[in-house]
């Protein structure tokens, strides 16, 4: 083997044992009550980032987190389970955090509220969360209050770094426009070309991936799709792997 090679084996070797000595020390201090080591946790599980990716180790250490009274793990939980289908125990936890102030989940109530998802309808009620999540700076949010006279508001659904949901869904476009999705978003490189390979061998032939570099971020999107449904489905078929795929819409980041 080449001395280039042998140098980056080694620092790939160096850096799983780093990520894996990281992981014990934060599973030692969550399992002592430290929520913030168990909130780590939660991240490191749902990015893959510096554990393997599985939901529902995320889901355990959020849950954790948020039973220990952390705000951003209360977040977090709510969050999770509304997007895994669990919508009625999301609630309570979405609206903890809403009251303490987190955008995300004051988005994700109002949208249960306006829709009557999961909890009795109360379009006041809804527009007052909505309100205060677009106040806090939340694009989405102001965007959805100038929608809420439609019937039905999308699924809110959270980007697995930032805090902003994604964009809200459009009527179907021509196929000609184009579409992609966005699976994840890692602090290396590596990791992200690590999930594009798990992705690839279920993928529509036409599409490829797109690594998007900003700032210490690399963000893993794929496409392109002729419509809208079309990257939904993907989301949905790679879901046990990716639980935080979305559908960016034609023309947008």
């Amino acid at each position: 083997m080449a001395p280039a090679a042998l140098l980056a084996l080694a620092a790939a070797l160096a850096g799983a044992a780093a990520d894996d000595a990281q992981l014990r020390t934060w599973k030692q201090a969550a399992q002592s009550g430290d929520a913030e080591a168990a909130y780590r946790l939660g991240r490191a599980y749902k990015l893959g980032d510096p554990a393997p990716l599985d939901a529902a180790e995320a889901e355990r250490w959020f849950e954790k987190a948020a039973r220990l009274g952390l705000p951003s793990g209360e977040a977090e939980y709510g969050l999770v389970l509304y997007q895994n289908g669990k919508q009625h125990e999301a609630v309570p936890w979405l609206r903890k955090a809403a009251e303490r102030g987190d955008r995300r989940a004051q988005y994700a109530l109002g949208t249960i509220l306006f829709n009557g998802v999961a909890a009795p309808k109360d379009v006041p009620e809804a527009r007052r969360w909505m309100r205060r999540a677009a106040n806090a700076g939340l694009p989405a949010a102001a965007e959805a209050l100038a929608v809420m006279a439609e019937p039905v508001l999308p699924d809110p659904r959270v980007d697995v770094v930032d805090v902003a949901p994604v964009r809200q869904a459009t009527p179907a476009r021509p196929a000609a426009e184009r579409w992609r999705v966005q699976v994840g978003a890692f602090s290396s490189r590596a990791n992200a070309e690590r999930l594009w390979a798990r992705l690839k061998p279920g993928k529509p032939a036409a599409v490829a991936p797109i690594f998007r570099s900003e700032g210490r971020l690399t963000r893993l999107q794929i496409g392109p799709f002729d419509t809208a449904a079309g990257a939904d489905a993907f989301c949905r078929q790679v879901r046990s792997i990716s639980s935080d795929c979305f559908r960016i819409s034609p023309g947008s980041g």
